[in-house]
């Protein structure tokens, strides 16, 4: 015997109890009915897919996370960032998804539920950090299983709006800086992002 629907001819729902009820008529061998009951919960079904991610992983701009061959959009969003940053030169890499050392961002992100993609705004904060991304599916409509999580493999960079101003304590005779012998030249950075200079700086 097999049903899709039950008695009201509702299609039977994930996470519900249901009981099955078998009558046994009075026959010629059975002079007393027989009923038989078996009760069942019917279980979820395992939410499937991967994130990847699209945009831009600087301070100001925007990243995408998007679930890709997924079976099921209804559920919450979840954002992280890592609580160390990429070390020197982005040496460290990041966190493991299933880590302890991701912290949930409270706000910044949308649409926060039901969808196949989500949108987080990168914040200064979050600068040489990483970010990871989850989807967490909403079990009270038949969807369980292990959330779907997915860490960028890029930092989060800033562009910098340096630019190196040089000064000659030497003039020329119209009062231009110029360079002699034994004129000191000085170069400056302004508007340093406080990154540090090593490799960065290099005399021509």
């Amino acid at each position: 015997m097999e049903a899709t629907k039950d008695v009201e001819g509702k299609y039977y729902a994930a996470n519900t109890k249901y009981t099955l009820y078998i009558l046994k008529q009075e026959s010629a061998d059975t002079q007393v009915s027989n009923l038989i009951s078996r009760e069942v919960e019917l279980g979820t079904m395992t939410q499937t897919g991967t994130i990847t991610y699209t945009g831009n992983e600087v301070v100001g701009k925007t990243i995408t996370a998007t679930m890709k061959d997924t079976n099921n959009d209804k559920g919450s969003w979840k954002w992280y960032v890592s609580d160390t940053d990429c070390g020197a030169n982005g040496g460290t890499v990041a966190p493991l998804a299933e880590s302890t050392e991701w912290k949930q961002l409270a706000s910044g992100y949308s649409p926060t539920v039901d969808s196949t993609t989500s949108t987080l705004t990168l914040s200064e904060d979050m600068w040489k950090h990483y970010i990871k991304a989850e989807f967490v599916p909403n079990n009270e409509i038949g969807y369980g299983g292990k959330s779907i999580q997915g860490v960028d493999p890029q930092y989060v960079r800033k562009i910098y709006n340096e630019s190196i101003k040089i000064e000659s304590s030497t003039k020329d005779g119209n009062g231009a800086a110029a360079a002699y012998s034994g004129t000191k030249i000085t170069a400056t950075i302004e508007n340093w992002s406080e990154e540090a200079l090593t490799g960065r700086l290099r005399r021509i």
